[in-house]
């Protein structure tokens, strides 16, 4: 845009842009629902349910994206332990 203003380059170069910016957020957006709803079937098909607690809030999305489920920082919800095992002892 301050090509444009300062008479570089015509506007339709800036729309350009523009559409091919849109087009790659557009994407961007669709491969990250199609990672979240894959994430869902991935649970599910490992007899897993769903925590709606688990879920990232809009704030913590905006800040920063993981592939890979966060627990909330308080560390409620999911918790990974090994089952004891008792050898008669």
């Amino acid at each position: 845009m301050k090509q444009f203003e300062g008479g570089t380059v015509v506007f339709t170069t800036v729309v350009t842009a523009q559409i091919t910016l849109l087009g790659y957020e557009q994407s961007e957006l669709s491969i990250r629902q199609s990672l979240f709803l894959a994430s869902v079937f991935l649970i599910q098909a490992l007899g897993g349910g769903w925590d709606v607690n688990l879920l990232p809030t809009k704030k913590e999305l905006e800040q920063d994206f993981s592939l890979l489920p966060q627990l909330p920082p308080d560390r409620a919800g999911l918790r990974l332990q090994s089952p004891e095992i008792s050898l008669g002892r």
